[in-house]
């Protein structure tokens, strides 16, 4: 089987680049804009309803908790 994994909640990719931005203590991930292709879905969410549903299992950590620990990880590490 193959399962998507997340939490069922939308985030765009500037809101998490703005989270790693504010947790790192060096440097910054640069990104810039680009044209909006038509053929492209401007809203992209996990569907985690297989995963509930055959293993019982959901999402435990926040965005914002997970990024903060791993940035802390790496920085002390």
């Amino acid at each position: 089987n193959i399962y998507n994994l997340g939490s069922g909640k939308g985030r765009s990719v500037r809101s998490i680049i703005k989270l790693i931005n504010d947790n790192i203590r060096r440097g910054m991930p640069l990104y810039g804009f680009r044209k909006n292709n038509r053929t492209e879905s401007r809203h992209l969410v996990a569907n985690v309803k297989k995963i509930k549903k055959d293993l019982k299992w959901s999402s435990k950590v926040e965005i914002e908790d997970g990024l903060r620990k791993t940035i802390n990880y790496f920085n002390e590490n």
